[in-house]
């Protein structure tokens, strides 16, 4: 009689052994036939009879044949699977531009203005100096030209040192101050060797166009301003203006006494296109 193994049947913890009936169990949780080493690797023990026919008798003998399955014992694949994990950092810039808008407002104004007018230069007329209460008139003098208008005075030298002054008239004739045109005033000083300065000083709107200054012994011979000790010349319309150089006051003898007249032209400026005719000359 020969014995097969039918079948091998693994499962659950261990192994299931499926056996003829009556040589052993199935299951490997039967600690007397099978035993279960290394966790799930089961072992079992089988008997194995050996037949021997012996006097037309069936003997039988068993011997022990010990199987086992493969050891289980081998070491368990492991499988690692590595995930990879990549950080996208994504970097967002944010530009702002700004723009600056400048509006320039240019505001053109137009003046339209007319060119000034002309101012044109005109003769005013004849000015002589005056000193109140010091004063004698020309047509007092039997020389030439002089039956006019007009003044001369008399200081002495010490008069003439401390200074004297008076008023610049135009137009008195007659010698009448009421009728004539104040221009401005004049002064007259002497340094202490006698040289003696005499100034003009014109009010405003009114300039010298010349001056004659005349000092000399009475009795006066000429009363034309063009033959007077000094002639100036033609002046450029100035508001101010003095002799340069002093005129020395006059030794006199047999008992004459020095004199001074102060002349001038006068001018003045107007916009109007001609000028009136010149006052009392």
């Amino acid at each position: 009689m020969k014995i097969t193994l039918a079948a091998v049947v693994l499962a659950s913890c261990g192994l299931v052994l499926a056996v003829p009936p009556g040589q052993g169990h199935g299951v490997c949780s039967n600690p007397r036939r099978y035993e279960c080493s290394g966790g799930y690797h089961p072992s079992y023990t089988r008997s194995r009879p050996s037949i021997t026919y012996s006097s037309g008798v069936h003997s039988f003998r068993s011997s022990v044949a010990t199987s086992r399955l493969p050891s289980s014992t081998s070491t368990p694949t492991s499988t690692t699977t590595k995930r990879s994990t990549t950080t996208s950092t994504t970097t967002t810039t944010t530009t702002t531009t700004t723009t600056t808008t400048t509006t320039t407002t240019t505001t053109t104004t137009t003046t339209t203005s007319s060119a000034p007018p002309a101012v044109i230069t005109c003769e005013l007329g004849t000015a002589f100096g005056y000193q109140e209460s010091d004063s004698n008139t020309l047509n007092t003098q039997s020389g030439n030209g002089c039956n006019r208008w007009g003044w001369y005075e008399t200081p002495t030298l010490a008069e003439l040192q401390s200074g004297i002054n008076g008023i610049l008239y135009v137009g008195a004739g007659g010698n009448d101050i009421a009728n004539a045109i104040n221009v401005g005033e004049w002064t007259a000083i002497a340094s202490p060797s006698g040289g003696v300065t005499v100034t003009y000083s014109l009010a405003p709107g009114y300039f010298i166009d010349e001056a004659h200054i005349d000092l000399d012994c009475l009795p006066i011979d000429t009363c034309a301003p063009g033959q007077y000790t000094f002639n100036s010349g033609a002046l450029q319309n100035l508001p101010i203006y003095l002799n340069p150089t002093p005129l020395q006051y006059p030794t006199c003898s047999g008992g004459s006494q020095p004199y001074l007249i102060v002349h001038g032209s006068i001018n003045y400026l107007t916009t109007a296109t001609t000028c009136a005719p010149p006052v009392a000359t």
